[in-house]
């Protein structure tokens, strides 16, 4: 995301696309799968020009609430789509784009917010196994720590980047991937999410989802 935009905007998206990861430091938590699907759909939405959907299965109203307000015809957080897409920096240069602003474009743009609400799970809601520890900051966006977090990433993304080639919505299904990626950490509160979103594939696989999650609450 970091080279769509400007990285104060990204930082505003990142927290709208995340809202708040499960946390042991606060009693907040988000079902980042809902959102993610909801980000999808919401995608679609923008692309078709009715720019909101209804809730999904399994998303808590806040987090609703947070992306009806953040998310709009007019543009993103406090800033408007002209200027999320004008200029941006992109490794300390300034680049400057047409900030036309096309139905295609913000549709795009949102199914960003869905890439990095889908992947940045495994850097935010990731618990290491042998510390027996939420992985935080700096760990939590350090590669090299638990690399197994960013090939899992990179495979979600790729389910992710299929359903924006296509316009499709996302699924559940978009993060059943291989249990050879998860060494030495869970997600937590997996397979929560995964049975709020869609409780029928969460009954079919429950071993494969409880496996790969721990229980924060």
């Amino acid at each position: 995301m970091d080279g769509l935009l400007k990285f104060d905007i990204h930082d505003q998206a990142g927290v709208t696309a995340n809202n708040y990861d499960a946390n042991p430091n606060d009693n907040k938590e988000a079902n980042y799968i809902a959102n993610y699907i909801y980000l999808t759909k919401l995608a679609i939405a923008f692309g078709n020009g009715t720019y909101s959907i209804g809730s999904v299965t399994g998303q808590d109203i806040e987090s609703r609430n947070r992306m009806v307000a953040d998310i709009t015809q007019s543009g993103v957080g406090n800033y408007s789509w002209s200027t999320v897409f004008g200029n941006f920096e992109y490794n300390d240069h300034q680049i400057s784009l047409n900030s036309n602003c096309t139905l295609t474009k913000q549709k795009f743009y949102i199914y960003g917010l869905a890439l990095h609400c889908a992947t940045d799970i495994f850097a935010h809601s990731a618990w290491n196994e042998a510390t027996g520890a939420h992985v935080l900051h700096p760990s939590a966006d350090n590669v090299s720590v638990l690399t197994g977090r960013y090939n899992a990433a990179l495979k979600v993304a790729e389910n992710v980047v299929s359903h924006a080639y296509f316009g499709t919505v996302g699924f559940v299904t978009d993060f059943h991937i291989s249990t050879e990626y998860f060494v030495g950490f869970k997600l937590i509160n997996f397979a929560k999410y995964v049975q709020l979103s869609d409780n029928q594939r969460y009954q079919l696989y429950r071993s494969y989802y409880d496996s790969l999650s721990y229980n924060l609450n």
